[in-house]
């Protein structure tokens, strides 16, 4: 039987450990991407330019100018795909596709319909979720490494007051399940909460040599079982180092803490859409400028010696509106799934 599968995510749940060490080495796989031969890569620049830009931030205008030749890539891809009597599953891991991480993202719903578009109806959709306290933690840890510069109550009124333009109700689970059950059945959703796959350590949990969230997603897909070990390619700084990249961030701006008409993130990660699309050569000192700063401040923090160190306290109002608004939300998810959420889920 073959799988077509969309991994959206969610974030801070392994994924590039899962597009590297997973869905790109598994033998039955057919993997477009993310995760082909380095984090940001995919099969090939259409299938890119599709994933990095069109599905993630065109205007409606931009993408339906693009969008025969975007499924027509996917087509041919899929085509390949069901010729190859060794492969069983194909599709793509993209994190960025269950939330708005900045403001120039379209909204999901949006990014489901177009990803539906391309893959059809008969797709597995792969959610991972985590409890959303710790998400939002993480979250403002991976913003640190990627150019934000504010502190964490800077990052939690964000949330707060910019409620209606941000990602903080993208985190409603159950708003998620029916955004992509929509388009692609209920029938078709696999939610998994990383708490049962993962210590509280941080370490996956394994049955001798087996891991058992891939073996979970090798069931879901259809696949052999494939042992192998999962490396760790995104490794968290401590939240002394994270309170001076902070700090470096402020006094050298790069990625998300770059002003608002700028090309604010993942710059190097559109290099097939600018140069395949559009035709703009741009050199590697101007894709990867932003990604050099962030890879020289992660360095920076593990020299220099600051004692001072990220403190996650929350105001209680926020904390408050977080707490009912996570509460209801999960509720509504173990009784559209039939499921019951670890207590953690709760306990804020």
């Amino acid at each position: 039987m073959k799988t077509k599968y969309i991994h959206i995510g969610l974030p801070k749940n392994l994924s590039t450990t899962l597009q590297r060490d997973f869905f790109s080495k598994h033998p039955e796989i057919h993997h477009l991407g993310v995760g082909v031969g380095s984090n940001i890569d995919y099969i090939n620049p259409n299938i890119a330019t599709a994933c990095e830009n069109h599905f993630q931030y065109s205007k409606n205008f931009s993408y339906n100018r693009q969008k025969e030749k975007i499924v027509n890539a996917f087509n041919s891809e899929f085509k390949n795909f069901e010729t190859n009597v060794k492969k069983k599953a194909c599709g793509i891991s993209l994190e960025l596709l269950s939330f708005t991480f900045t403001p120039d993202q379209i909204e999901i719903e949006e990014k489901a319909r177009r990803v539906f578009e391309s893959f059809g109806k008969d797709t597995k959709i792969i959610i991972i979720v985590r409890q959303q306290f710790k998400l939002i933690e993480s979250l403002y840890k991976e913003a640190i490494k990627i150019g934000y510069y504010g502190t964490f109550k800077n990052y939690l009124n964000y949330i707060y007051l910019s409620r209606d333009r941000n990602f903080i109700y993208d985190f409603q689970y159950d708003y998620l399940v029916e955004i992509y059950s929509k388009y692609f059945g209920m029938e078709n959703i696999e939610l998994l909460t990383i708490e049962d796959y993962r210590h509280s350590t941080g370490d996956l949990i394994y049955d001798g040599d087996e891991c058992m969230l891939t073996k979970r997603l090798s069931n879901i897909l259809g696949l052999s079982d494939f042992n192998f070990k999962l490396g760790h390619y995104n490794k968290p700084l401590s939240i002394t180092e994270l309170n001076t990249m902070m700090e470096l961030n402020f006094k050298e701006h790069h990625g998300i803490g770059n002003q608002a008409y700028s090309t604010a993130t993942n710059f190097h990660r559109l290099k097939d859409y600018f140069k395949f699309e559009l035709g703009i050569n741009l050199a590697d000192e101007v894709l990867f400028k932003d990604a050099r700063i962030k890879n020289k401040h992660i360095e920076l923090s593990k020299e220099i010696d600051n004692k001072k160190a990220i403190e996650f306290d929350y105001p209680t109002e926020i904390r408050e509106f977080l707490k009912d608004l996570f509460y209801e939300s999960n509720l509504r998810l173990e009784k559209l799934l039939d499921i019951k959420l670890p207590q953690t889920y709760y306990n804020n």
